[in-house]
């Protein structure tokens, strides 16, 4: 039997961490793809987070990131809107649809693996650049 040494340990439990960190946004997008024409109003039902009431506010919610949310206290509306989302370096904004005349109200976080508003602010905000 082969001796495993510690750095050759350390570097297959990192391998196997980083791949089960990455599993669920993998399947979330394989998801979100063949689900993107009919699934506009799924994520939207539990409505937490201190929703704004717009209609785009509650599809940015994500059941399963909502511990991580309260932890570092998310809102949809910043207190600062010079400390939104948008300006945000772990925030990447999904891209517009040409069909509608509106800009999109989510993006996508680094930190909660999935949508938030584009207005929203949480503890881990992190300015761009």
């Amino acid at each position: 039997m082969r001796e495993l040494h510690r750095r050759e340990l350390i570097r297959r439990g990192l391998k196997l961490l980083t791949a089960v960190a990455a599993l669920p946004l993998t399947v979330q997008r394989a998801s979100g793809a063949s689900g993107a024409s009919g699934a506009s109003g799924a994520s939207g039902a539990s409505g937490a987070s201190g929703a704004s009431g717009a209609s785009g506010a509650t599809s940015c919610v994500n059941p399963d990131s909502e511990a991580l949310r309260e932890s570092l206290h998310y809102t949809d509306i910043a207190p600062e809107p010079a400390k939104a989302c948008t300006a945000c370096g772990l925030f990447t904004a999904q891209e517009s649809d040409p069909a509608q005349k509106t800009k999109p109200a989510c993006g996508n976080c680094m930190i909660f693996s999935g949508p938030v508003s584009v207005t929203g602010h949480c503890d881990s905000w992190s300015m761009k650049g």
